[in-house]
């Protein structure tokens, strides 16, 4: 089945299922197909496929705002921890704390980091230097929102502590299938974390993705997952001619059976 057809195909399912029943039943979370863990190198990390929908990292400066900073083109928007939680976003994103009475918090490097981390550029060590995580070892949600449902999409996240002191988790991400990303993988000042690449098809116009700290000591030392950014791609960002065509022609016929259905009952 090739694109086109996917798309149309999620696009009449979700409308034959509103005709039909004359009510929005909440539509699946989509499930995203993730790459492999790879370890953080250089600018060129960032990716760039398709159109940038919104690239967002965490983290706190005082008094003010988190500044943005430009990777490989990808300019990722600074948004200030502030304990809040959820901690709204963007136009309806939010990151959220699963364990009532919990709040998000922020972790950064502070002092002078050694290589490799001090070898990176310094646009991508401030996304780096600062990341979102849990004030304990529950879940945080992320929800990703202005989805076009049937389109596919690419989401990168990153995870890193360099810094000397900080026992460093295994963060899991969690959309249908699993992956699991390493803080500093060598544990040591200047060490580096990974990011990956996961695709999915949009289902609906949100996605959730959740967050978990795997690491074996995750419960007794209360750490949380360690996020510190993430960017959203569309790599169908402008739909061909001819699903709208079909879309428009097919959704007043819908709409019509539903009309006939409701007069039969």
């Amino acid at each position: 089945m090739n694109n086109l057809s996917k798309k149309l195909l999620l696009a009449f399912t979700s409308l034959t299922a509103l005709a039909l029943t004359g009510n929005a039943q909440p539509p699946p979370n989509a499930t995203i197909t993730w790459g492999g863990a790879t370890t953080i190198s250089g600018d060129s990390d960032v990716d760039t496929t398709g159109s940038l929908l919104y690239a967002y990292h965490f983290g706190y400066a005082y008094p003010g705002p988190l500044p943005d900073t430009t990777i490989n083109g990808v300019t990722f928007q600074g948004i200030q921890m502030t304990f809040a939680n959820p901690l709204s976003f963007g136009a309806g994103n939010t990151m959220t704390e699963t364990t009532p009475g919990y709040s998000l918090g922020e972790v950064g490097l502070g002092g002078s980091v050694p290589a490799p981390f001090n070898n990176l550029s310094g646009s991508y060590k401030a996304m780096l230097s600062e990341a979102a995580f849990s004030n304990n070892a529950s879940t945080v949600q992320l929800k990703l929102s202005g989805l076009t449902v049937g389109n596919q999409y690419e989401i990168q996240w990153w995870t890193n502590v360099s810094g000397d002191g900080w026992a460093c988790p295994l963060t899991q991400a969690t959309a249908g299938n699993s992956v699991t990303l390493n803080a500093n993988a060598a544990g040591v000042g200047g060490g580096l974390g990974q990011f990956v690449t996961g695709s999915f098809t949009a289902t609906s116009a949100s996605e959730t993705v959740n967050f978990d700290n795997v690491s074996p000591n995750a419960d007794a030392d209360g750490y949380g997952p360690v996020i510190n950014g993430f960017e959203l791609r569309d790599v169908d960002a402008v739909p061909e001619p001819s699903t709208w065509l079909l879309l428009t022609l097919g959704a007043p016929a819908l709409v019509g059976m539903a009309r006939m259905r409701r007069a039969k009952a």
